[in-house]
């Protein structure tokens, strides 16, 4: 029998069935696609051979520390990555025309998760296994989600905290280019760019909606800014998915627990979603081993969900404060923009889930941002500005209770303490 079923084999889903596979249980993920984790996108095919699109992540020192961490030092894992040494930010009245000396790593995500899933496969061979698809998820004592929010478990729902949208483009970059970071807030949008190669870059830009004709508005957005002055060319082509912020409600339930993006979707202005991801696997496989230590298993899910619901509460309101400061009015204070880590660099996934916005506002109503003005519409930033706020409103700005567990690790393995009386 199989202890533990992971549906979702991103970087979440992974590091919780390493977690938990090292703990002795017997695990299987679904959702495996195994490809060459040495092919990173952009490099040769032969004639007719496909493989999919990078999914760029800027990851900063902290992340990459935690998943070194995690993954028992982390060897090989980010081998190949392209080194970003420094961010130039310009944020609402803030500016910076020295870089920041922010290091951090642009790595192709697909490309991680392909040696992450070997990773796993090859140290625990007899209690992993790895599936395109699997039983149902009653033949296993727990389901870890951390799949497709759209399919999440019975009894909860996503919920969705704005419409916002990002568009993103792969860009040549001209000579010199390849070595700092850019994020530029405008009044309809901020950009966000990054080097992921020799003269390659990752492009970002977050809109208020959903977007018509990516690359027409794209092109409007990098004319606007210094950035375009940085490119060989515009775009060609660009992708666009939903970038706000998205909680599970409940986050875990009886016999399951939701991690990373299914838990809990960052806005990708923190920077932090890999990170905030990573935490919600340790997180998980620590709850499951309590449970199976003596834990009150309602005690363990009322503990996974304040502490999900915590960070999340404190991320949207980090993002309310930035973004009501650079796109709706107003003056950003040095103090801020530093606390808020405005980096852009985790890029979004997934396509649209069920659930609709959080909050009412003249925003519900609007469908598509990319024709004419209506997608440079400075007022539409204010619908998010106040669907974000009605999203707080409703978690309640009260502090958290007290946590009933602390997390403690990585030796002899990432457990929940309880709490004495």
């Amino acid at each position: 029998m199989t202890d533990a079923v992971v549906t979702g084999a991103g970087l979440a889903g992974l590091t919780c069935a390493y977690l938990l596979a090292g703990q002795g249980r017997r695990v299987l993920v679904t959702g495996w696609r195994p490809g060459d984790p040495e092919r990173a996108s952009g490099t040769s095919q032969a004639p007719g051979e496909t493989s999919p699109p990078a999914r760029w992540l800027v990851l900063n020192e902290l992340t990459i520390d935690l998943l070194r961490e995690v993954w028992d030092g982390g060897s090989g894992l980010f081998d190949g990555a392209w080194p970003v040494r420094c961010r130039y930010v310009r944020w609402g009245g803030s500016g910076t025309d020295q870089p920041l000396e922010q290091r951090s790593l642009a790595v192709d995500g697909a490309q991680l998760a392909q040696r992450l899933g070997r990773r796993l496969a090859e140290t625990h061979p007899d209690l992993v296994r790895l599936t395109a698809a699997g039983p149902a998820p009653s033949a296993a004592e727990w389901l870890i989600a951390a799949g497709h929010p759209s399919a999440g478990p019975a009894g909860s729902r996503p919920v969705h905290i704005g419409r916002r949208h990002m568009i993103s483009a792969e860009v040549e970059l001209v000579a010199g280019e390849s070595a700092a970071s850019h994020l530029v807030a405008t009044g309809p949008a901020w950009i966000f760019l990054a080097p992921v190669g020799p003269r390659r870059a990752l492009v970002q830009a977050m809109v208020p909606g959903p977007v018509a004709d990516p690359v027409p508005l794209l092109r409007r957005l990098l004319d606007g800014t210094e950035l375009g002055r940085r490119l060989v060319a515009p775009p060609e082509a660009a992708v666009v998915v939903p970038a706000a912020p998205r909680l599970r409600q409940p986050p875990c339930g009886p016999g399951w627990i939701a991690v990373g993006g299914h838990a809990a979707r960052f806005d990708p202005l923190s920077g932090s979603g890999t990170a905030q991801a990573v935490r919600t696997a340790v997180l998980a496989a620590a709850a499951i081993d309590a449970v199976d230590r003596g834990a009150d298993e309602l005690d363990v899910r009322a503990h996974v969900t304040d502490r999900v619901l915590t960070a999340f509460t404190e991320h949207v309101r980090t993002c309310l404060g930035l973004y009501t400061s650079a796109l709706v009015g107003g003056d950003l204070v040095g103090g801020d923009l530093v606390g808020g880590d405005p980096v852009g660099g985790d890029p979004v996934g997934g396509g649209p889930a069920g659930g609709g916005p959080v909050g009412g506002g003249p925003g519900s109503a609007r469908t598509s941002w990319g024709a004419g003005r209506a997608g440079l519409d400075p007022a539409a930033w204010q619908d998010e500005i106040d669907l974000t706020a009605a999203a707080l409103r409703g978690f309640g700005l009260a502090a958290a209770p007290s946590p009933r567990f602390t997390l403690t690790g990585p030796l002899p393995g990432w457990r929940l303490v309880p709490h004495s009386p």
